[in-house]
């Protein structure tokens, strides 16, 4: 069974995942758990799994280029993103 979602669990849902935005920092740092995927870290603090390229790009030298194999106990910086003006 899968764990009960609560809003808290979303972070900031105000993320629009139809426009462009750039990276403007380092809003927290995440240690995956089991199961954890980049996408489910996207939604958890963005409210959506679409962005998770941006967390991609800021942590290519930890993930490498497509994140597909990432570690349990793997720390991710999550980007502050800004909207592109």
């Amino acid at each position: 069974s899968f764990p009960t979602r609560r809003s808290s669990d979303l972070g900031n849902s105000n993320y629009d995942e139809n426009i462009s935005y750039k990276i403007s920092g380092t809003k927290t740092t995440h240690t995956l758990k089991e199961g954890e995927t980049i996408m489910r870290v996207a939604l958890k603090y963005y409210g959506t799994k679409k962005l998770y390229k941006y967390i991609l790009e800021y942590n290519k030298e930890t993930l490498g280029e497509d994140g597909n194999k990432v570690r349990i106990g793997t720390k991710v910086k999550v980007p502050e993103l800004k909207p592109q003006n």
